[in-house]
C-alpha cells in the first residue's frame, strides 16, 4: 500500500540532500511529489487525493493504491508526498471541494515512479474547469497555469 505524506518543500530537499550524503547504503526514497496550485481563491476549502492503479479506462479507476486523503487549503503550500508501494505507475486524482465539502473540480495525471528519486507531479485546478464532468476518454479541461 502507497503512504501519503505532507512536507514542506525545504524539507523534502533537506531529506534528499541528507540521503545523498549517506553513501552506498541508503538511497532517496522513491516517490512522488503532488504540488497543487489553484485559481479558485476562498471558493477551494480542502482537497481530496486519490491514488489508483493506472489502467487503460482513465476516467473509471477500479484500484485504489492507497485510501483517500482530505487536505485543508490552508495547507496547500506543502506538497503531498507519496511512496512507492507496489506499483510502478499511479493515476492520481485530486479533486477540489467547497465549504460543503462538494466536489467544484478535478485533475487527474499519471505519474511513473522512478528508483531512487522524488518526482515533481503539478497539478492545477482551475476555475474553467469547474463542474465541467468528464464522460469519456476524450473529454478533458485544460486550464492555464499547470506547471
Amino acid at each position: 500500500m502507497l503512504k501519503i505524506k505532507r512536507l514542506s518543500w525545504g524539507l523534502t530537499a533537506l531529506l534528499a540532500l541528507a540521503l545523498a550524503g549517506c553513501g552506498d547504503e541508503t538511497k532517496p526514497a522513491t516517490a512522488l511529489a503532488v504540488s497543487v496550485k489553484h485559481d479558485l481563491g476562498s471558493e477551494l476549502t480542502g482537497l481530496r487525493v486519490r491514488l489508483y492503479q493506472a489502467s487503460a479506462d482513465f476516467h473509471n479507476p477500479k484500484t485504489p493504491l492507497a485510501s483517500e486523503t482530505v487536505i485543508p487549503a490552508a495547507d496547500l503550500a506543502k506538497p503531498i508526498v507519496v511512496t512507492k508501494g507496489g506499483a510502478d505507475e499511479a493515476l492520481v486524482v485530486v479533486r477540489g471541494l467547497n465549504a460543503q465539502n462538494a466536489e467544484i473540480v478535478e485533475y487527474a495525471v499519471r505519474a511513473r515512479f522512478q528508483d531512487g528519486k522524488t518526482i515533481r507531479v503539478p497539478v492545477f485546478l482551475g476555475a474553467a474547469c469547474k463542474a465541467k464532468a468528464c464522460t469519456g476518454t476524450a473529454d478533458t479541461c485544460h486550464a492555464e497555469g499547470a506547471s
